[in-house]
């Protein structure tokens, strides 16, 4: 029975431990702050030919960057440095296009020369999925801020071009309200440590720019993603589990002494039962009267003189 309850109170430390447990409650069994949004149909008509089939590669290619162009002078309610002259060449549902290279990287560029703090301040909404797919032109160009659960990235290079973009991280980004919906989030740079690769599952927020519901082809058909372009995100890192380790002195000694209250309990339980349901064992009735007699003389004895001899 001991060897019982050490076990028993041995595996309750282990669970308490768990830092995966923990997660898992504090994330009702699911992801942190996951949220059920509205459906949204992103399917696109499949193309006639096969010669127009989408790219799985959602990143501009090497298109040489259009010539500058006049811009318009009207740019209010854009963060410094943005052309929103580029911004009308852009078109939704369609992969990317020559046409949207210079308001790509002058969207890039901006990123690169402002820190965080700036884009964090000059937020322009915190829009749901459904919003930013529906209201693109509303958003395209402003500083949004996604959040979710990032499942896939990868480095790509740029293609030439004159503001010196190396290249940036292609991510799939699935938003809390609409998890089985991806954005298309391309970003600078990635915290220190931050996993890459096809097989990742990061919850992070992401401040930047909303570019376009872009193309691409997904394994059954052809879809739309809304893209949004990010100096860096915010890791909200998972507490990483250490190595099992041999339970220390501390722990031992707290399960002994659980183990042992809870026998002592057992143990009491037991003993208290058993008195209880024991029979009463009568007590025998000693005659005193008859033991007078056998120590005491009789009455008449003692009252009646002896004979001499």
């Amino acid at each position: 029975m001991l060897i019982l309850c050490c076990g028993v109170v041995l595996i309750a430390l282990q669970l308490l431990r768990s830092a995966a447990l923990l997660q898992w409650l504090e994330a009702g069994g699911g992801w942190l702050g996951q949220g059920r949004g509205m459906s949204i149909d992103n399917r696109l008509d499949p193309p006639e030919n096969k010669e127009d089939a989408l790219p799985m590669v959602v990143a501009p290619g090497t298109k040489t960057p259009q010539a500058d162009e006049q811009q318009a002078h009207d740019a209010e309610g854009y963060f410094p440095g943005v052309k929103p002259g580029y911004l009308q060449h852009v078109r939704d549902d369609a992969i990317f296009r020559p046409e949207e290279t210079n308001a790509w990287f002058n969207l890039l560029s901006v990123l690169r020369n402002s820190n965080q703090q700036e884009l964090e301040e000059a937020i322009f909404a915190r829009p749901t999925y459904a919003q930013l797919f529906r209201q693109s032109e509303q958003y395209r160009g402003k500083i949004v801020q996604v959040k979710g659960v990032m499942r896939r990235a990868h480095y790509v290079r740029a293609a030439a071009n004159d503001v010196r973009i190396e290249g940036y991280y292609l991510t799939w980004l699935f938003p809390y309200d609409n998890p089985h919906s991806p954005m298309v989030l391309y970003v600078l740079e990635l915290p220190q440590g931050f996993p890459t690769g096809m097989t990742i599952a990061e919850e992070v927020e992401a401040t930047g720019f909303f570019f376009k519901r872009l193309a691409y082809a997904a394994q059954d058909r052809p879809r739309t993603a809304p893209a949004v372009l990010a100096r860096n995100i915010l890791w909200h890192q998972r507490p990483v589990l250490s190595p099992a380790e041999p339970p220390g002195t501390a722990t031992w000694l707290l399960a002994i002494g659980g183990a042992l209250v809870v026998s002592a309990g057992f143990v009491a339980v037991v003993v208290l039962r058993t008195w209880r349901s024991a029979p009463a064992v009568g007590l025998e009735k000693v005659d005193f009267s008859a033991l007078e007699k056998l120590v005491q003389p009789d009455s008449a004895e003692r009252n009646t003189p002896k004979d001499d001899p």
